[in-house]
């Protein structure tokens, strides 16, 4: 029986140095983006199985924005972010500038504000892990699906045969002045490729 694999304090601690370094520079893209300072914060990473993340974000069967970024190159694998209904909504609201509260659906704009957002915050961690551990990161175009957490991952990793047994949970916070939004990005590497990631970081 294959040990199930686990990561230690140290390299917590070295994949959450390069979660803050995305955070950081996504908070600036975002910022210039909707003209209003936004910052974002990772007050917790961690190691989960992948067929935990349904339950991670609430319940399977909840409504969830969940925005989908392909990863290829010396690694492969993919990152998601998920936001919870009322989540996704209070983010409209945020990048759009208005009173929380405001935004009762999501309407076909607000979808592709919620994907340059995702895309953003994606693009600005695999920056940061690329330069960290000299990879070199390809990654796709976004895509967005609202419905069932549990069903929406499912047929993610089934259309692109994604080969992960784990994913690195980034617990993420949008803050403008008093107002906050938490969502999740889980980072799925494939199985392989957390190894590459390890020994590149040169924490094991």
């Amino acid at each position: 029986m294959k040990k199930e694999m686990e990561l230690n304090e140290i390299q917590l601690d070295a994949l959450k140095e390069v979660a803050n370094i995305g955070a950081g520079h996504a908070a600036t893209a975002l910022s210039h983006l909707v003209d209003r300072k936004i910052l974002i914060t990772v007050p917790k990473l961690d190691f989960v199985r992948i067929e935990e993340i349904p339950t991670i974000t609430g319940n399977p069967e909840d409504l969830t924005a969940v925005i989908y970024t392909h990863i290829i190159g010396d690694i492969t694998g993919g990152i998601f972010f998920i936001l919870p209904r009322d989540s996704a909504l209070l983010m409209i609201d945020l990048l759009k500038g208005y009173n929380f509260g405001i935004t009762k659906i999501i309407s076909g704009l607000d979808e592709e504000m919620l994907k340059q957002a995702g895309g953003l915050l994606a693009k600005a961690y695999l920056s940061a892990l690329a330069r960290f551990a000299k990879l070199t990161l390809v990654s796709s175009s976004e895509s967005f699906a609202f419905d069932m957490v549990g069903a929406v991952i499912d047929s993610i990793i089934a259309d692109i045969d994604l080969r992960a047994q784990h994913a690195i949970l980034a617990e993420t916070e949008f803050v403008e002045a008093e107002n906050k939004v938490s969502g999740q990005l889980f980072f799925v590497p494939d199985f392989r490729s957390l190894e590459v990631i390890m020994d590149k970081l040169g924490v094991k």
